[in-house]
């Protein structure tokens, strides 16, 4: 976990000193402020990953008892998924600009197995087990779906400015509106050390929606230039402090019939987000419109976005990370 931490602190680092994400900035001739006002729309296809601290850990398969016992720790792996950004800017002739721009990604994870299993959720240690004496029940086999969904809705306001005729430089200011709801859904069967059930389901809910001021910049720098196109190295980098209230449920049934409700308090806190690409830029001049292809890599980072109170990690506080490719075209309308 401690050379998790150090990853994500190393990651943060490089995205402020290399720094490119979007406040869209738009495509007007690179290195050449605009002398009038135009307006671009433009669209992302995002390939990213998923991982999250708290996915790790979700069932344990007990080793039988003796001097040497052992124990396996399963997570559920998460695959890649297509994902969505479009939005809309104008660009005055001061050098003034403003966009507005929607974010969509939805992602899910399954898995399976058998042994003497063990859950590492609350709901099922209470099971049987009023009193806490026990650990819950155990069984010959379980399965689990984890599903994501994230949008986000991005307001920004930014002005670019050049620099020695090599780089463009492009701080932004805006407010950003976001929800992530998660639900974990796990399911029980043939318990070993009780046959009052057959099986049992848990279903976790851990909904997240918040409203928060961002900033961030976007850097761009010359490789080659020319009358009809040109090309770039980019990198952005942005946060957002978020305000925002999470919706916590976690209940436990199975053909008993029992009923278990676990009393996840809901929360309202401050959780920040932190956002970092870096790509390539090719840019197609005419006299009505330019053309900008973006291709890059974007990681997205959510702190504390995982709450829910678990059997064996008491209350979490895990972030959310979001990775991959992002390419990106962009209309600039003259």
């Amino acid at each position: 976990m401690r050379e998790y931490q150090i990853k994500k602190i190393i990651f943060s680092i490089f995205c402020f000193m290399a720094s490119p994400i979007y406040a869209y900035q738009s495509s007007a001739n690179f290195l050449t402020a605009p002398n009038n006002n135009s307006y671009y729309l433009f669209a992302n296809l995002l390939y990213w990953n998923v991982s999250e601290a708290g996915a790790d850990n979700w069932v344990q398969d007990i080793g039988s008892a003796g001097v040497h016992q052992s124990t396996t720790v399963y997570g559920v792996p998460f695959d890649s998924d297509m994902g969505l950004r479009i939005g809309a800017g104008f660009n005055n002739a001061s050098g003034w600009d403003a966009s507005l721009y929607y974010t969509g990604y939805h992602t899910d994870a399954t898995d399976a197995q058998t042994g003497n299993l063990a859950s590492a959720y609350l709901g099922n240690f209470w099971v049987n087990n009023t009193n806490g004496a026990s650990f819950g029940p155990s069984y010959q086999s379980a399965d689990m779906n984890w599903d994501i969904n994230l949008d986000s809705l991005d307001l920004a306001f930014g002005h670019e400015f050049i620099v020695k005729n090599i780089m463009s430089m492009h701080p932004f200011f805006g407010l950003k509106l976001a929800s992530i709801n998660q639900d974990i859904k796990t399911n029980w069967y043939n318990p070993i050390n009780t046959n009052n059930f057959t099986q049992g389901t848990e279903k976790i809910t851990n909904d997240f929606n918040g409203i928060g001021p961002s900033v961030g910049i976007d850097l761009s720098f010359k490789l080659l230039s020319k009358t009809h196109y040109a090309l770039s190295i980019l990198g952005s980098f942005s946060g957002a402090l978020m305000y925002g209230h999470w919706d916590l449920k976690d209940v436990y049934n199975n053909n008993q019939p029992v009923t278990k409700t676990i009393d996840n308090t809901d929360m309202t806190n401050v959780a920040p987000m932190i956002d970092g690409f870096l790509g390539l830029q090719w840019t197609g001049y005419s006299t009505k419109i330019n053309t900008t292809v973006r291709i890059g890599y974007e990681e997205q980072i959510w702190y504390d976005q995982l709450r829910f109170y678990s059997y064996n990690m008491g209350r979490l506080h895990d972030e959310l990370t979001l990775q991959g490719g992002t390419i990106d075209v962009n209309f600039n309308f003259k």
